[in-house]
């Protein structure tokens, strides 16, 4: 079963660098070109040297030309940040910290962007807005117990939000704290009753862990507000026919159906539940279907690698910032689920968050429990909510 996952978009206020959005920011700080590469380095070791011998004009003006010549250089951030310390302007600091962080943590560059994290948290330990965010990047990163300390500790430094409580009932989830998880997940829909991800997020929970009955009614709210997601209907039947509602278990899996008739798992439980009701023919044509669908996807597994290509051609416009263009490109292509994370990551760029929430729940259903594709659904369905 496909579980839930769940980053707050955390306004932050930079000093006069508004030429330096967190978008700008790169998983690799290659130099420029090579003929600027000597003045860079030159540029850096002296912004670093007025830092370490308390020349913060000139260093603080060493480090902002550098990222004015290269936005995305990470060195130059994190030396700006230590000369707002060394002036005693932590907050700014911590928010020029966060913004790096968070954007290297958006590209993927894990390594790189706890350790900014790790330093906003250090430079300010009573920061929400900090140790949620270096929470949410050990999340992804798949550090569960970290993300667990620092989730908790942003909400008892009054991080109450609908992020917080997601994040933190998806990190004891996945340490294997199922009844903190609950707990969590409990609280925040008792903050945020009407939200559909809260009740999804608690209602996966209880459907993986069996209780199907306490899910159903859950899953079916959230179903409600989010008709159009068959990660959502796939869920919800399951639930129904766990808890022995046969017909209304039927008719969720022919939604699903609907919304996603590639979806094998569907075709398979739709089939497993029409023979226990007797309806062997159905069934068998079901049955049929599924592996069907299990031999083509067999078969585009062996098609991968010559996609490749030309998906780097899109997520190399997005690296460019040609976020439109990437979109068109992505929709230009065959059917695939990296054409669809691709396009996610294109419509997000934008601000398309109700469309990219749509193509990462079609390329969860051709990769079921993917835990890349299911952390980047979390953070546009976060997004959208915001």
């Amino acid at each position: 079963m496909s579980r839930p996952r769940h980053t707050a978009a955390l306004g932050v206020l930079i000093l006069a660098l508004e030429f330096c959005p967190t978008a700008a920011l790169r998983a690799e700080f290659s130099p420029p070109a090579a003929d600027q590469t000597l003045d860079v380095e030159t540029e850096l070791d002296s912004a670093r040297r007025a830092l370490e011998s308390s020349r913060l004009d000139q260093a603080e003006q060493g480090y902002r030309r550098l990222i004015a010549r290269d936005p995305g250089f990470a060195d130059a951030y994190q030396g700006l940040a230590r000369v707002l310390v060394a002036r005693g302007l932590r907050a700014e600091a911590v928010a020029l910290l966060l913004q790096a962080g968070k954007g290297l943590i958006e590209a993927r560059d894990m390594t790189a962007g706890k350790a900014f994290l790790e330093e906003a948290v250090a430079v300010d330990p009573a920061s929400a807005a900090a140790h949620l965010a270096l929470g949410h990047a050990y999340l992804v990163d798949n550090e569960f117990p970290q993300a667990v300390i620092h989730l908790q500790r942003a909400i008892e430094l009054g991080e109450h939000g609908l992020t917080a409580g997601i994040y933190l009932g998806s990190a004891l989830w996945e340490n294997g704290q199922l009844e903190a998880a609950e707990n969590v997940y409990r609280e925040t829909l008792e903050r945020h009753p009407n939200h559909a991800l809260t009740q999804r997020s608690l209602g996966g929970l209880l459907l993986w862990q069996g209780r199907y009955a306490e899910a159903v009614p859950l899953l079916q709210r959230a179903a409600a507000q989010s008709s159009s997601s068959p990660e959502l209907q796939y869920d919800l039947a399951s639930a129904l026919a766990g808890a022995g509602q046969v017909e209304t278990a039927l008719e969720a899996y022919r939604r699903t159906i609907e919304l996603a008739p590639d979806l094998a798992q569907a075709h398979y439980g739709y089939a497993v539940l029409l023979a226990r009701s007797g309806k062997r023919e159905p069934a068998a044509r079901e049955l049929a279907e599924f592996r069907r669908l299990q031999a083509q996807a067999a078969e585009k597994t062996d098609q991968e690698y010559l996609r490749n290509a030309r998906l780097n051609y899109g997520w190399n416009l997005l690296s460019e910032g040609k976020a439109a263009e990437a979109v068109q490109y992505f929709e230009s292509l065959p059917p695939s689920r990296d054409r669809l994370v691709g396009l996610a990551k294109a419509l997000s760029a934008t601000g398309d968050h109700r469309r990219a929430i749509g193509a990462l729940e079609q390329a969860l259903l051709l990769s079921p429990g993917d835990r890349s594709i299911e952390m980047r659904l979390l953070d546009e369905r976060l997004a959208a909510e915001e």
